[in-house]
């Protein structure tokens, strides 16, 4: 995953896909016109989902390109192992990520949201006192660990549908069927929580939610890293 992998700085010379950028600026525009305060979360939401998709589809496309380049053969038989080769072309996607606008403003608008629930929570007396320090470390794990197990998570589903699926565009449908699945779930989560009473949370309800945040998604990426590596051709 390192910048200066030969197989990264490969994969850095491809120029990144960013044709959502004008979707993002107009959806982003009209959330903040029709919805006023709650435009910070949808916003937030908007950009989850589009890291998500473009990791997912944009890994897909990367292992595509050196398949219709005729190089993939001539990648896999160099002296690196099959997860190695993997793990570089999703690293060469999040580093290129990493480098628009798109990523700060995700992770700020992230943080921000979780701290204003966070804030409101306690000050507003609805998370029980004796769970307030629980939410509060859970809350600081999710604003510094979900965005990278987020991206894991999107980069490893794209390397397994480039691995079994045989078409581009089938894989990147594949991929981001998978992704979104995930994420419809994830809100749908968070939106129960929002509008449930959270004097009744307990410690099992902040286990299932900050478990199915980061664990839920890494577990699945860790597995379809193995599948990708197993089904690799």
């Amino acid at each position: 995953m390192r910048r200066d992998h030969p197989i990264v700085q490969r994969n850095l010379r491809k120029p990144l896909v960013q044709s959502v950028n004008p979707v993002i600026f107009g959806t982003t525009f009209v959330l903040f016109l029709l919805f006023g305060g709650l435009g910070l979360p949808l916003l937030y939401l908007l950009f989850s989902l589009v890291v998500l998709v473009q990791l997912a589809a944009g890994t897909v496309g990367k292992i595509y390109d050196e398949r219709e380049r005729f190089t993939w053969d001539l990648i896999r038989v160099a002296p690196f192992s099959r997860r190695e080769v993997l793990l570089c072309t999703w690293a060469a996607g999040l580093w290129q990520m990493n480098s628009t606008w798109l990523m700060p403003l995700y992770r700020v608008t992230q943080g921000m949201v979780i701290v204003g629930m966070l804030v409101l929570g306690l000050w507003l007396g609805h998370i029980p006192a004796h769970l307030s320090l629980a939410f509060l470390v859970g809350s600081t794990l999710l604003i510094t660990l979900q965005p990278i197990v987020d991206t894991y998570f999107g980069g490893m589903v794209g390397l397994l549908a480039a691995n079994v699926v045989r078409e581009r565009m089938g894989a990147q449908l594949a991929a981001m069927t998978v992704v979104m699945l995930y994420w419809g779930t994830w809100i749908a989560l968070i939106s129960v929580l929002v509008f449930s009473d959270l004097n009744d949370l307990t410690s099992l309800h902040l286990g299932a939610i900050f478990g199915f945040c980061l664990l839920l998604p890494l577990t699945l990426g860790y597995g379809a890293l193995r599948l990708a590596e197993m089904t690799m051709r």
